[in-house]
C-alpha cells in the first residue's frame, strides 16, 4: 500500500493530507491564508506543512492550483485572485520534499477525483462544476480529461449569461461567475437589502422562507440552468456534478436548474440528463490532487 501527500491552495487556506490508495484521507491539517501574500510565503508555508506528512513515505505529491496550470510542467500560469503567475510549484515543492510532484488546476483535478474514486466511476462522459468563490469547469470525453488545445478547457464560469451583472474578474460582464458564485449570491443579497452577509447565511433564510433570498438563489440556479444547457448541447453529456461551497445549497439551487434545463436544452437529443452533487464532499480536492498524482507516477 502507498501513500499520496495531497496539497490544496484554495482562495483562503492551504489544506494538505496524507491520502491512501483507496482515496481516503488518513490525517488532514488546515492554514488560513492572509488576505494578501506572495508565492515566497505561499510556498515556504506549503513546506513547513507538508514536513510532519513524510512520516506517511508518500511516494509523491499532488497539487491542486486555483487558477491557469500547465500540468506537464506543474507551473501555476496565472490566478487573478493573488497575482501569482509563472510559478514553477512543482519543481519548488518536489526539491523541498524530495518527491516526484504534480500540479493541475483544481477543477480538473476534483473531476479526476470524481472519477476515480467518486460519483463518476463507470462514466465515460460527465461535467465537473465547482461553485464557490468562482466557478469553474472541468470536462470527461470519451473516458479522459479533456483540457483542450491550451490546457484551458472547461471555463463554464465563464460562459455568458446575461448583461445585467457586476463586471467578472475576467473584464467582462455577463459572466456566470457574476450569478451564481458565493461572491455573486452575497453581492446581490447586500444589493437588495443593504445587507453584507455570506452565502450560507442567505441559504438558512432562503430555507426559512424569506422572499429575497429565495430570489437569490432563482437568480443563480436559472444562470447555472443556462450555462449548463450550452453545455448539454454542445458535447451531448448526461451527467453533471457539483462541487464547491455552494453546492451545499443544491436543493435551493436544483428547481431552478432543471426549469431552465428544460426552457434551454435541445431535450429530444438530451435525455435523461443527471445533476447531482459530488461524492467526494469538501475534500474533492484533496482526493483528486492524490488521484492526480497517481495517476502521473511512472
Amino acid at each position: 500500500m502507498s501513500n499520496v501527500l495531497s496539497v490544496d491552495i484554495g482562495g483562503s487556506k492551504v489544506i494538505v493530507a496524507c491520502v491512501d490508495e483507496f482515496g481516503c484521507i488518513i490525517k488532514s491539517e488546515k492554514q488560513i491564508l492572509p488576505k494578501h501574500y506572495d508565492a515566497k510565503y505561499l510556498t515556504d508555508l506549503i513546506y513547513k506543512m507538508t514536513i510532519p506528512f513524510l512520516d506517511f513515505n508518500p511516494v509523491a505529491v499532488g497539487i491542486a492550483v486555483p487558477g491557469l496550470t500547465d500540468s506537464k510542467t506543474g507551473e501555476w500560469k496565472y490566478a487573478p485572485f493573488s497575482g501569482i503567475e509563472s510559478l514553477p510549484i512543482a519543481k519548488i515543492i518536489s526539491k523541498h520534499t524530495g518527491l516526484p510532484c504534480f500540479a493541475e488546476n483544481d477543477v480538473n483535478i476534483c473531476a479526476i477525483g470524481e472519477k476515480d474514486y467518486g460519483v463518476c466511476k463507470s462514466e465515460n462522459d460527465f461535467l465537473w462544476v465547482t461553485v464557490s468563490n468562482g466557478v469553474g469547469g472541468a470536462i470527461f470525453l470519451n473516458n479522459e480529461l479533456y483540457t483542450g488545445k491550451y490546457g484551458n478547457a472547461g471555463e463554464i464560469g465563464h460562459f455568458y449569461v446575461a448583461d445585467k451583472s457586476y463586471v467578472c474578474g475576467c473584464g467582462k460582464k455577463g459572466c456566470l461567475e457574476t450569478f451564481a458564485s458565493g461572491q455573486a449570491l452575497r453581492r446581490e443579497y447586500l444589493r437588495l437589502t443593504g445587507e453584507n452577509v455570506g452565502a450560507g447565511v442567505i441559504a438558512e433564510r432562503a430555507r426559512n422562507g424569506e422572499k429575497i433570498a429565495v430570489s437569490v438563489f432563482k437568480r443563480a440556479g436559472m444562470a447555472l440552468g443556462k450555462s449548463f444547457s450550452y453545455a448539454i448541447n454542445l458535447l451531448n453529456i448526461d451527467k453533471i456534478v457539483i462541487g464547491g461551497g455552494v453546492a451545499q445549497s443544491l436543493d435551493l439551487l436544483m428547481p431552478f436548474i432543471k426549469k431552465a434545463i428544460k426552457k434551454y436544452v435541445f431535450c429530444q437529443a438530451n435525455k435523461n440528463v443527471v445533476i447531482e452533487r459530488t461524492g467526494l464532499g469538501y475534500y474533492a480536492s484533496i482526493i483528486g490532487a492524490a488521484a492526480f498524482a497517481r495517476r502521473n507516477i511512472k
